[in-house]
């Protein structure tokens, strides 16, 4: 990869995900641009809402991304027809990176350009799962080519946790466009619907769901800690946009 390149992945990093780009610049210098180019992955995947002017153009630039993924691995890279995409299949084959995580991810994704809800705390869950504990999965592949059998659970709710934080920092911005991502058994719990959280009439119960859907996150996040203590430090930068998102769920949860 040319050094125009390099600079090309970090820099387009820093202007969609400054934690993960932060993440990058804390990693080996050698292993900065293969996480840069799987942070920018998950970036686009991220933002197909914001590019799509309606939910089937977001769909289709989903399903581009999915029938990547569904080509044989031998066709893979004759699919591959922008810059992201065939680095993102360089670092693939260079890291023997499983393909069911990407597919799951943008399988998950799907799910972004309407506005529909998330039932219950379960539904969240699993969305994250797929999102941002595949992508701490993913990263941890590319930090170290030892199998970390034994860190799957600290992956799984490390993730939930950073994404439920993330969720909370663009609260605003999804609420604004119809978006509701708060699970509506939470807000159920306290007494509220769509409907009339959307009105935002009452601030006291808003408040209560915002804390709650806090305190799941930080539930996640003590379940993380838990186990550790199993991490090798050369897949910790993959674990940094969590630690990152800890003052947001403590703040919120108070």
């Amino acid at each position: 990869m040319a050094a125009q390149d390099h600079l090309f992945s970090l820099h387009n990093l820093r202007d969609m995900d400054r934690d993960r780009y932060l993440a990058c610049l804390l990693s080996p210098s050698h292993l900065r641009i293969p996480l840069a180019i799987l942070y920018s992955f998950n970036a686009e995947l991220a933002r197909v809402r914001d590019l799509a002017s309606n939910p089937l153009a977001g769909e289709i630039r989903l399903q581009w991304w999915k029938d990547i993924f569904e080509s044989s691995r031998d066709n893979i890279l004759s699919e591959s027809k922008s810059p992201l995409s065939i680095k993102l299949v360089s670092i693939i084959n260079q890291y023997a990176l499983p393909y069911q995580f990407f597919f799951d991810m943008i399988e998950a994704r799907f799910f972004d350009p309407y506005n529909d809800s998330i039932f219950d705390c379960k539904q969240l869950e699993i969305y994250a799962f797929k999102i941002a504990s595949s992508l701490i999965h993913l990263a941890t592949m590319i930090l170290s080519d030892k199998k970390n059998f034994d860190i799957i659970d600290v992956i799984k709710h490390a993730g939930i946790a950073q994404f439920i934080g993330e969720l909370i920092l663009l609260l605003s911005k999804h609420c604004n466009r119809g978006q509701l991502y708060l699970p509506l058994d939470i807000l159920g719990a306290v007494g509220l619907d769509r409907e009339s959280f959307f009105s935002g009439e009452n601030n006291e119960r808003i408040s209560l769901v915002i804390k709650i859907f806090a305190e799941l996150g930080l539930e996640h996040l003590v379940k993380a800690r838990k186990e550790m203590n199993h991490i090798s430090p050369d897949i910790f930068p993959a674990f940094i946009p969590v630690s990152i998102t800890e003052n947001i769920l403590k703040k919120c949860s108070k």
